[in-house]
């Protein structure tokens, strides 16, 4: 079920967003949709590392390029 929601903006927000809308050919609701489904993805992925990063850390994985390692 779709619900409406209201945000405010500050003027210099609104216009970049309202000329991305023109440009893109897009709606404005779209556009902050796809922000806020982004923003949530990368919300759940870093609280995802913080929960594995104990057991990262057991396996001797402190770093990003420990793992590349591992992987490549």
């Amino acid at each position: 079920m779709r619900q409406v929601i209201s945000i405010s903006l500050e003027e210099e927000l609104k216009d970049k967003l309202d000329a991305i809308a023109k440009n893109k050919h897009l709606n404005k609701s779209q556009i902050v949709k796809d922000a806020l489904r982004k923003y949530i993805f990368l919300e759940e992925m870093e609280q995802t590392r913080i929960d594995l990063r104990p057991y990262a850390e057991k396996q001797g994985y402190f770093t990003d390029e420990d793992i590349f390692k591992d992987v490549s």
